[in-house]
């Protein structure tokens, strides 16, 4: 999203708020294409198969915090960690998940799965028209923000929200930078934040955008500060919110899984994994990510704004060749998670419905 800071298309394109610019940019039969392309896209979504291997984890995490009406602070599972620290910090999408498919079964998963890839394409068709883009470059994004989906977050997993309220916030942000803000402004900002905050342990990302407020001198303005804190009053929506050292402690400070050397491979940090040999395609593909700013440097931007751009893509990249690394507490989570389960789930979800239990959900160690 850091090629939210390069206003390239703004001076030589029309916003996005007139049917007229979608008319000129797809013809007059343009609600016909957009309506079939966004059932292109929910289809997309739908059709994916239920592979994630997390997901039997995460629905038997969501019955649990569905039984007892609560979220868990203790190992909930394994009779080998029984009082140990546990946070649910997906507790959110896990719930859903959970409710979802009892009620609905795999087809009710695989809608919302739909559901979830058409809101991330919207998303970025909102960020395109708030940095004031062509509809043909926002329909462009959008494509760009379901490849990520695709290659990176293909099956349903709770990462999945970022895909929707990154570009939210980032347009919100734009909006803010650009004079145009309102209180709406503010509430669908604290709204996108609380919705990641209780989705995903990456929360902190959404306050990146705020980077706009710098950009364009902004930062001591009312409604900066406000942006600023509604991100920041998302984050407490959470019910770690006061736990939250102890969230990030426990799923990145050092255990066995982390301590190095892991005789895991995949345990191992990222560039240390990456370095030695034989050397991956990984690392060549990241260094040529690191010139992406210099090449759209070209494009018209002020100082500050290439250098957040430049910033933020060296960040990201960085990132991208940690994999390994993030990817750590899927590996972590199948030892939570109970065989019966994946058993019951058994082949793809879409044989039979799990047993009732007492009217509600399907039996666990709960």
């Amino acid at each position: 999203m850091s090629l939210a800071l390069a206003d390239a298309a703004r001076d030589d394109a029309p916003r996005l708020h007139r049917g007229a610019d979608w008319e000129q940019s797809f013809g007059r039969h343009w609600k016909v294409d957009l309506t079939i392309m966004a059932v292109v896209v929910f289809l997309f979504g739908a059709i994916r198969p239920l592979a994630d291997p997390d997901l039997p984890m995460h629905l038997v995490i969501g019955e649990w915090i569905a039984r007892h009406r609560a979220v868990p602070f203790t190992e909930p599972f394994s009779w080998t960690a029984v009082g140990q620290p546990y946070f649910a910090y997906s507790w959110l999408p896990q719930w859903m998940y959970f409710e979802t498919f009892s009620t609905f079964g795999h087809y009710g998963l695989r809608a919302l799965q739909g559901l979830l890839v058409l809101s991330s394409a919207v998303a970025a068709l909102l960020l395109a028209r708030e940095a004031g883009w062509r509809p043909s470059l926002g329909v462009m994004l959008a494509g760009f923000n379901l490849i990520v989906g695709a290659l990176f977050v293909g099956m349903i997993r709770p990462q999945s929200i970022l895909l929707i309220t990154m570009p939210i916030i980032w347009a919100m942000f734009i909006r803010i930078a650009q004079d145009q803000g309102s209180w709406k402004t503010l509430l669908w900002l604290f709204l996108a934040s609380a919705l990641t905050a209780n989705s995903h342990l990456f929360f902190l990302v959404t306050m990146a955008p705020a980077i706009l407020l710098w950009v364009h001198r902004r930062l001591g303005t009312a409604m900066a500060v406000g942006a600023v804190a509604a991100v920041v009053a998302g984050w407490m929506t959470s019910p770690y919110a006061l736990h939250w050292p102890s969230v990030f402690t426990h799923n990145f400070g050092s255990h066995a899984l982390t301590r190095y050397p892991s005789p895991i491979s995949e345990m191992r940090p990222g560039f240390v994994a990456m370095l030695q040999p034989p050397v991956g395609p990984l690392l060549v593909l990241t260094a040529c990510m690191l010139a992406v700013p210099w090449i759209v440097a070209q494009s018209r931007l002020t100082g500050r704004e290439r250098l957040a751009a430049a910033t933020y893509w060296m960040v990201g990249a960085i990132a991208f060749g940690l994999d390994r690394l993030v990817r750590l507490d899927a590996g972590m989570g199948h030892s939570r998670c109970d065989g019966s389960a994946a058993a019951a789930l058994d082949p793809g979800l879409g044989a039979t419905r799990l047993p009732r239990d007492h009217h509600r959900g399907w039996h666990s160690h709960a």
